[in-house]
């Protein structure tokens, strides 16, 4: 891969990425970006694949030149594409079928340009040029960041952290982060292994980058991407939590500049960087089951937030409920005691815990008739319909 420094100009910048198979039309592409883009490029050896692992790894292009060449289904290719990328992003594709029908399907979802190669130096400059000059578009918003925190341990906070976090991966790209250094479970529920990196970089707010950032992640599938630590146990992390008023505000800038929902698993641990993500994020929900202790804690927390957040309330999850359960309070009762209503409640399945927990996958991935309600939490938290499909480049037109 080739990194090239901004170039100065008055063209208005643009930040681009070239995906390309040869190393005769990278040449060309990259000479005639060189020349007119005024931007940052980054050439990449590969294309519509190559261009997949890099985006989800670091913030998308504003223009993406991509080669389909190695692609059997380029319109799978660029769909596979679309689901990283945002509304904004102008493409230009290039392939060696010269097909009437493939160019007017690739324009008609919102392909700037397509060019067969060899590559015409002159119309590549006219494709750059209207991509450049197109409209701009809309800002993209900011990723959403959602937290999910215990009244008590025990009462399946990072289970319904996992699972809203896969039910939001479904639809658009989401990053789950477990911010328990120590002990948290995120990995474990989806089998995965945990990268080195994330103690370092809570811990150096110096060394906050996409591409370190990318380096700590792990993919938990196409659409969600895990930043967890299994620090050991002597290793104290005061260094981490000391420096998280600093470090953990550039860790989410950098995230919500890169995806689409941030879902946090927050330790009841109330130190500074568990503090500012109460504070800070869109959305805090507290988790809690039925039990005398989860009222007062619930009650605490709900008096916490609303102090961190400038009076905004937070949401109350009823999870693992047990009708009948004789150490819970009835609903209305618990309710009373919070002076609101709860604004979801799950119930205690053994059977659909113990397949997910067989198969490493989240509850809602074996919820059956039960996964609408793990839908109208997901769509809840996120604030969005559930039904909203994922966010392709083409929505512009």
């Amino acid at each position: 891969m080739t990194v090239h420094a901004p170039i100065s100009g008055e063209t208005p910048v643009l930040r681009a990425l070239a995906a390309i198979c040869d190393s005769d039309t990278a040449a060309l592409v990259e000479r005639a970006l060189s020349s007119g883009a005024h931007g940052h490029i980054e050439m990449l050896d590969g294309g519509a694949r190559a261009a997949a692992r890099f985006i989800a790894a670091s913030v998308p292009p504003q223009l993406l030149i991509v080669d389909l060449s190695d692609s059997d289904d380029p319109l799978a290719a660029l769909d596979a594409l679309a689901a990283l990328c945002p509304t904004e992003t102008r493409v230009i594709a290039i392939g060696t079928v010269n097909d009437i029908a493939l160019y007017q399907a690739l324009r008609a979802i919102g392909v700037s340009e397509y060019l067969v190669k060899p590559l015409d130096p002159t119309a590549l400059g006219r494709a750059f040029d209207a991509a450049r000059a197109m409209p701009e578009a809309v800002p993209a918003i900011a990723a959403r960041s959602i937290a999910l925190i215990g009244a008590r341990g025990g009462v399946g906070t990072s289970s319904l952290a996992l699972s809203v976090a896969w039910v939001l991966a479904q639809r658009q790209r989401v990053t789950l982060l477990d911010l328990d250094l120590h002990f948290g479970s995120l990995a474990l529920g989806l089998d995965l292994p945990t990268a080195a990196g994330l103690v370092e970089l809570l811990a150096s707010p110096d060394r906050v980058d996409a591409l370190l950032i990318g380096a700590a992640m792990v993919s938990g599938g196409e659409r969600l991407a895990l930043l967890a630590a299994e620090a050991p146990l002597e290793r104290g992390i005061d260094g981490a939590e000391g420096g998280g008023g600093n470090s953990l505000p550039a860790l989410l800038a950098a995230l919500t500049a890169s995806t689409d929902t941030v879902v946090i698993d927050v330790p009841r641990r109330l130190d500074s960087a568990t503090r500012l993500v109460l504070r800070t994020v869109d959305q805090l929900a507290i988790v809690t089951d039925l039990s005398l202790a989860g009222l007062r804690d619930t009650r605490r927390l709900l008096a916490l937030g609303q102090s961190l957040r400038a009076g905004a309330r937070p949401l109350v999850i009823a999870n693992r409920m047990q009708p009948g359960n004789a150490s819970h309070l009835p609903r209305a009762e618990f309710e009373r005691g919070i002076g609101g209503r709860l604004d979801a409640a799950l119930g205690d399945d053994a059977a659909m815990a113990a397949a997910a927990a067989v198969a490493a996958q989240p509850l809602a991935a074996h919820a059956g008739r039960q996964r609408q309600a793990f839908d109208t939490l997901a769509a809840l938290l996120a604030g969005i319909s559930i039904d909203t499909a994922p966010r392709r480049w083409w929505q512009r037109r």
